[in-house]
C-alpha cells in the first residue's frame, strides 16, 4: 500500500539523489529530483537533509529547499513549503 503513495516515490529520489549529492556530483542528483517532481508534484533539492522515517501524506505542493534540516520520525502534510534555516520536527500539516 505504501507504494501507492507519490510521496514515497518522491522520497525514494531524494535519497538516491542525495546520496549521488553528497559525493560532489552536481547535474545528476537535480535531474532525478526534477523528474521525480515532475511525476509526484514534489519538490525536493539533493542538499536538503532528511532524517529517517520521514513520510510524506498527500504530496501535492510539498517543496523542501537545499538549506532545510528535517529531524527523524517527520510526517509532512500537503501545500507545505520550508523556509531557509527553519527545522522540522514532529508532525507538519496546514
Amino acid at each position: 500500500v505504501i507504494r501507492c503513495y507519490p510521496g514515497f516515490y518522491a522520497i525514494s529520489a531524494y535519497r538516491v539523489a542525495h546520496l549521488l549529492h553528497r559525493l560532489g556530483i552536481s547535474l545528476i542528483p537535480r535531474m532525478i529530483t526534477e523528474y521525480a517532481h515532475s511525476k509526484t508534484g514534489v519538490d525536493i533539492h539533493p542538499g536538503a537533509m532528511i532524517g529517517r522515517f520521514f513520510c510524506i501524506d498527500h504530496a501535492t505542493g510539498i517543496v523542501i529547499g537545499e538549506t532545510t534540516l528535517v529531524g527523524d520520525r517527520v510526517k509532512i502534510y500537503q501545500g507545505v513549503t520550508s523556509m531557509q534555516g527553519l527545522p522540522f520536527w514532529g508532525e507538519i500539516q496546514l
